[in-house]
């Protein structure tokens, strides 16, 4: 009887872990279809000890914020596995959108949401990054 509850109780606790990791494993917003968005250029603006990184991207006219928000935590997240910064600004337009032009969106990853205080932190320090998004 024991037996049977201790491999009962392992049972029940597995299948809540492969639930939890289910769950958690999106890479999409919830409840949206898959989010498209291409990086037009990627360019390094360091100076002096900060490094800072600047992306031009597109994406569909109809993202929702929800889905900014998920673009530019993932671009983040891809640029930081790579290599340390102090900051990211992320410009995003629409596909088809002069990407040169003003973007609909800007997005500032840095000390305090603030691009201008890269140089505040050491690079590859986060603890006080902060988004800052722009919308126009």
């Amino acid at each position: 009887m024991r037996k049977t509850l201790i491999i009962v109780g392992v049972f029940l606790i597995a299948i809540l872990l492969i639930s939890a990791c289910a769950s958690t494993a999106t890479d999409t917003p919830s409840g949206s279809e898959e989010v498209n968005y291409n990086i037009v250029e990627q360019k390094d603006l360091s100076f002096s000890t900060a490094v800072r990184i600047s992306v031009r991207l597109t994406m569909n006219a109809d993202v929702t914020q929800q889905e900014i928000e998920w673009i530019a935590q993932d671009v983040v997240s891809n640029i930081t596995n790579q290599q340390g910064v102090n900051a990211i600004c992320i410009f995003m337009y629409y596909s088809g959108d002069d990407y040169f032009g003003v973007a609909r969106v800007a997005v500032d990853w840095a000390p305090y949401g603030d691009w201008s205080r890269a140089i505040d932190v050491t690079t590859g320090n986060y603890q006080h990054h902060q988004y800052s998004y722009n919308y126009y």
